[in-house]
């Protein structure tokens, strides 16, 4: 009775001192005090009768003023879980190595710039919270606490960290969030039972490689450092379920990664990656992939094989097309594409009605009904009488003709022509040579299409003034702002150029290529050709994906006997051949237009209740009136 006296007492007078009311206690079974709890209650001091409880177990003081403790505090040798969190604390005093039966400390949320080094003292410390704090170093003593399970010092000035924390061998979470550390020793290697690990919001440069050593890791945090690469060691964390790489510097992975069979989350973002490795097919597992705010061009198909995905983030990248095998991808929910300018496949009207069209377009493509078509529109434009004809004569190897008549309206001629850079593949060039005559000038609009390859000719030996190249050049500036131009000088047999090139190329930055040709020897066809081919292969349909409904639109189009249709006749032809409403207004449609099949013009008010089938027939029809 004398000790539960002496507790009540003590309690008491503590109270009284502190100028509050009440206490959130507990006693066991002998009335000995055990619990107490003075946490919220404004307090700015902690007498040092606080020390007399000397069996109390718990003592919770956080969310209150303490600027300093009683070194009291120390005689305290029965506690297990001391709340210090969301103070004042300049500093804990020495005597807190006392505390040798301590297994929970929370200090976090004070002003502490360093620990004391009696810290290492508490061997059955298991749970230390240092977090949001003034420390710029950790004494090397921490690593004697071989208890110790959880350790958050995030939020923090830590430059560096004692190799020592690598004896922590029953550490299961490591915090080191918010600081900034530049590397990170070798020696933390040994934490072969740590399962989180977060490092975000640092200046780490590198990842040594000792980390692979952490064979039961399941969540790293790298978010938000300074990583250009990472070690291939990573691949042996088989546990990880949680990758974070977020904002970093990354411009490749290593193929190692396809190792990490249990990942679950892999997150990319905002890196300078401009590929991927096929073995992230591997990560059968995966569910959350991202990979936006990228420099991405293409994808590995293997990513086809990642059937339990369900979100992939690909917006503001490069991307020109997405592998058809990501049709595959049955369990995706969430398919972001938006920001990537040059995407054509899945075309963007399909991307706009949401995943599940998406999916079902790649699916198309990928059911070996699609093939790419290496086709292009290629235009010859100039004055009539530079030497056009006769130049796609050349184009052809047929012989010179000096008494060829002048183009009148449009003649349309198909070249195939081995690709430059794919030994097994050939290009389908749709060459249109328009008549110059000024009758013909009001359907430059309907013809000169945007993603086409143009050839402006002007005749060397009369001038370029009189070739009105600035006309042609302008025209084409107007109408097709992104089509790349060549400009072609003929009857250089007679004349050599006398032409501001340098002057031109800034004037017209279409213009990729300056090429001096004589239609009647023959000089630089070649040369043209090489260019002609060159820049057609990098024109944006150049190897699009076709599927078999699309052909089969374009098969019933071509060899149609009329000269137009109604666009209700086409969107009844597209239906019937199982082509989606929006493909047919939208991709299908400046498709064909593009490269020279149809005349669509979808946005002109005027027009767009009309499909052209025959060009020529539209130049005829404006020739006779």
């Amino acid at each position: 009775m004398r000790k539960q006296n002496d507790d009540r007492t003590i309690l008491s007078q503590l109270m009284d001192t502190l100028a509050i009311s009440s206490a959130v206690t507990t006693y066991d079974l002998q009335d000995n005090l055990i619990r107490l709890d003075l946490s919220r209650s404004q307090l700015r001091e902690l007498p040092a009768q606080v020390g007399l409880f000397s069996h109390l177990q718990r003592l919770d003081l956080r969310e209150n003023q303490l600027r300093e403790l009683p070194i009291e505090l120390g005689q305290l040798t029965n506690l297990q879980e001391l709340y210090l969190n969301n103070n004042l604390l300049y500093e804990l005093s020495p005597q807190l190595g006392q505390l040798i039966h301590l297994q929970e400390l929370y200090v976090n949320n004070n002003q502490l710039r360093e620990l004391p080094i009696q810290l290492g003292q508490l061997i059955h410390l298991q749970e230390l919270y240092v977090n949001n704090n003034q420390l710029r170093e950790l004494p090397i003593q921490l690593g004697q606490l071989i208890h110790l399970q959880e350790l958050h010092v995030n939020n923090n000035q830590l430059y560096e960290l004692p190799p020592q924390l690598g004896q922590l061998v029953n550490l299961k979470n490591l915090d080191l969030s918010r600081n900034l550390l530049g590397l990170l020793p070798a020696e933390l290697g040994p934490l072969t039972n740590l399962q989180r690990f977060y490092l975000n919001n640092n200046q780490l440069r590198e990842i040594p490689s000792a980390l692979g050593q952490l064979i039961s890791l399941q969540e790293l945090d790298l978010n938000d450092n300074q990583l250009s690469q990472l070690p291939a060691s990573l691949g042996h964390l088989i546990n990880l379920q949680g990758l974070y790489l977020r904002g970093n510097q990354l411009s490749q992975l290593p193929a190692s990664l396809g190792h990490l069979i249990n990942l679950q989350g892999l997150y990319l973002r905002g890196n300078q990656l401009s590929q991927l490795p096929p073995d992230l097919g591997r990560l059968t597992q995966l569910q959350r992939l991202y990979l936006d705010e990228n420099q991405l061009r293409e994808l590995p198909p293997e990513l086809g094989q990642l059937t339990n995905l369900q979100e992939l983030y690909l917006n503001k990248n490069q991307l020109r097309e997405l592998p058809p095998e990501l049709g595959q991808l049955t369990s995706l929910q969430i398919l972001r594409l938006e920001n990537n300018p040059d995407l054509l496949t899945p075309p963007p009207e399909i991307v706009e009605l949401g995943t599940q069209a998406t999916l079902t377009f790649l699916r198309e493509l990928n059911q070996d009904t699609a093939h790419r078509r290496y086709e292009a529109k290629v235009i010859l434009v100039g004055e009539g009488g530079t030497g056009k004809s006769s130049l796609l004569r050349a184009m052809q190897q047929k012989p010179f003709d000096p008494s060829l008549e002048t183009t009148h309206g449009i003649e349309i001629e198909t070249l195939i022509w081995p690709h430059p850079s794919l030994p097994s593949r050939h290009l389908v060039l749709n060459t249109w040579d328009f008549g110059g005559q000024d009758i013909y000038r009001a359907t430059h609009q309907f013809f000169l299409t945007k993603r086409s390859l143009y050839l402006v000719i002007w005749n060397a030996r009369l001038g370029g003034e009189q070739g009105k190249l600035d006309y042609w050049l302008s025209t084409i500036r107007v109408l097709a702002p992104d089509a790349l131009i060549l400009l072609v000088a003929t009857h250089v047999d007679e004349r050599l150029p006398d032409l501001n090139i340098p002057q031109y190329r800034a004037d017209y930055p279409q213009i990729v290529d300056v090429l001096h040709i004589s239609n009647k020897t023959e000089v630089g066809i070649d040369k043209l050709k090489q260019a002609v081919a060159k820049h057609a292969a990098l024109l944006p349909l150049m190897g699009q994906p076709w599927p078999i409904s699309w052909e089969g639109v374009e098969r019933e189009l071509v060899v149609s006997p009329a000269h137009h249709i109604s666009t209700a006749t086409y969107m009844d032809l597209c239906m019937v051949k199982g082509v989606h409403a929006a493909l047919a207004q939208g991709t299908l449609g400046s498709y064909l237009h593009d490269l020279g099949k149809i005349l669509y013009f979808r946005d002109d008010p005027i027009l767009r209740d009309i499909v052209i089938l025959k060009p020529n027939w539209v130049t005829k029809t404006i020739s006779a009136r």
